[in-house]
């Protein structure tokens, strides 16, 4: 997990690649694995790190 975690935050791999290259079977395999070790989503963890929340805020 902690090298998905720095394929995230350093490159411009989709989700789909990463989780191949750092051995799962399926996309959503990792996910979940993900999801239970982060509490995030792959998805949503790149976004935050790089800044790209898509929090509305409507006042």
């Amino acid at each position: 997990m902690k090298e998905s975690v720095i394929l995230l935050e350093q490159s411009d791999l989709t989700i789909e690649e990463i989780a191949e290259k750092v051995g799962f079977g399926t996309v959503r395999t990792f996910q979940r694995q993900f999801m239970a070790m982060y509490n995030t989503s792959p998805t949503d963890y790149r976004k935050i790190k790089q800044g790209q929340t898509d929090i509305n805020f409507n006042i």
